[in-house]
């Protein structure tokens, strides 16, 4: 549980500078309890799906966990050791730790907003240095900003989803509109009514008319549909629960358009961004830092050596002048499994100069400028063409024998196998990434089989290639093997 908590405070991570000051009045901690406590709780900005933040009793610290997802367990910070101003807008809350085998910090720090009141940053030390998030009061929208905020998209589209037979909803003059695209199924009604929950949850009741009926169509009666949904009006964030199940929606937008205003990203910087496979870290040995832009929106930092995890959505560019630019990227939380632990969403912003004539990107990253310059190997479709090119890729030992092999066709097809032997076995790519200096990542699905007595379960396989372009040749592990392929023409 300490991991778990450790890791909810360091992902949640923003990196933001410090707002305007309207004046310089300093807070003692009663004076501060009482400004904390005129909103019930503070949020993060996945509302309900994480902890909550209470300032209540005086002196109570509670981090509320009754609604969160990973945590299920709330903590009580009842004993305050000590307060401090450290700046203008900056407090220090010192308590005795209830719960040491669970938590490993009872040091934390509150940092207001003069410009708004319903906005605070939290922070905790880490690793030497404090880290931030940002937390957002927990006040509701009236009904008609609540609406107001939806129609200001034309559309709302499922996120990370097909282009075809995806969630979507409209919002038009307290008309509701919810469908499957491309599938015939979607549904029209008014909104009757809206009610804030909490936790940044709303419900949204909307009726429909009923129906005579038809030849091709049934009678039905008038009808309600109560929609419970999400939305973080500081971020305009939305969710809604389909089945039980938490859906993200995102405004559908036409990137032909770029309309301005629209808070897509610079496609100028993000076009020059994903020209290249991989940035990498200049000036470092294989293993170091690197970049990637892709898939219209995503942007993956990392390390060569382990892959990373830091690869978010970026929700918009926002150009400085002089080649300096702001880019905030949003990343998913994760629930976990047997090897990863959950953690919270958040969002990240960062500071990035990019000189086109130079091609080099430098990017501020925890105090450091980290200078990048784009590995110009191929793409991972342009890999997976040139694999394609020649009938197969074989091992082949002094006497000019062929051993291992491996084929690639129909652009997802993967055959592995010995060609001496009836080994074999194909597959499909599930993806192909590019890792720089000519290496590659190719995940393969292979499915099971029913066959008696050599039954076996659907699993997949993961191969790290390496591509020579002088000597055309191709060296991976199969198999626990080194193995080093050559095209046969």
């Amino acid at each position: 549980m300490k991991k778990v908590f450790r890791l909810f405070l360091i992902v949640l991570m923003l990196v933001v500078g410090l707002t305007g000051c309207k004046d310089n009045k300093k807070m003692n901690q009663k004076q501060l309890w009482e400004y904390l406590g005129k909103y019930s709780r503070y949020l993060t900005e996945l509302g309900g799906e994480a902890t909550a933040f209470v300032f209540d009793k005086d002196d109570d610290l509670t981090f509320d966990n009754s609604r969160g997802l990973g945590v299920r367990k709330s903590f009580y910070f009842t004993k305050l050791l000590s307060f401090s101003n450290e700046n203008d807008y900056l407090y220090r809350l010192e308590y005795e730790n209830p719960y040491p085998d669970e938590i490993n910090c009872s040091i934390y720090y509150v940092e207001l907003n003069p410009e708004d009141d319903t906005r605070i940053r939290f922070g905790a030390p880490n690793g030497g240095e404090i880290i931030y998030y940002d937390l957002y009061a927990d006040v509701g929208l009236s009904s008609d900003k609540l609406l107001e905020k939806l129609e200001a998209h034309d559309t709302w589209r499922e996120d990370n989803s097909d282009d075809v037979g995806y969630y979507f909803v409209r919002v038009d003059d307290k008309e509701f509109t919810f469908g499957i695209m491309n599938s015939g199924f979607g549904s029209i009604g008014d909104i009757s009514k809206v009610e804030y929950k909490g936790y940044m949850l709303y419900t949204i009741i909307v009726d429909h008319q009923g129906y005579e009926g038809d030849e091709m169509t049934d009678p039905y009666d008038p009808y309600s549909v109560e929609y419970l949904i999400y939305y973080n009006h500081y971020l305009d964030l939305f969710k809604i629960f389909i089945d039980d199940e938490l859906v993200k929606f995102i405004p559908k937008v036409d990137l032909d358009d770029n309309n301005e205003g629209d808070n897509l990203p610079s496609l100028d910087l993000y076009a020059e961004l994903s020209k290249y496979a991989i940035w990498i870290e200049v000036d470092e040995s294989p293993g170091g830092r690197f970049l990637k832009a892709y898939n219209g929106d995503r942007f993956h930092l990392g390390t060569l050596s382990s892959g990373g995890t830091d690869s978010g959505r970026i929700t918009n560019i926002q150009d400085n002048g002089n080649m300096y630019y702001t880019v905030t990227v949003y990343y998913e939380g994760y629930e976990g499994d047997d090897f990863t632990e959950p953690f919270e969403a958040y969002t990240r912003e960062y500071k990035l100069h990019f000189d086109p004539n130079k091609e080099i990107v430098i990017i501020e990253l925890y105090g450091k400028s980290v200078k990048y310059a784009p590995d110009k190997g191929l793409h991972p479709n342009q890999f997976i063409a040139l694999l394609s090119k020649y009938k197969r890729w074989s091992e082949v030992d002094e006497y000019g024998d062929e051993g291992y092999f491996i084929r690639v066709f129909d652009n997802d097809k993967f055959q592995k196998g010995i060609i001496a032997s009836d080994y074999g076995h194909s597959g499909n790519i599930e993806y192909i990434e590019y890792m720089g200096y000519n290496n590659y990542n190719i995940l393969v699905d292979y499915p099971g089989s029913d066959i008696e007595p050599f039954e076996y379960e659907s699993y997949s396989e993961s191969y790290w290639i390496q591509y020579d372009p002088q000597k055309e040749t191709l060296t991976f592990i199969i198999d626990n093997k080194v193995v080093k392929m050559k095209p046969k023409k």
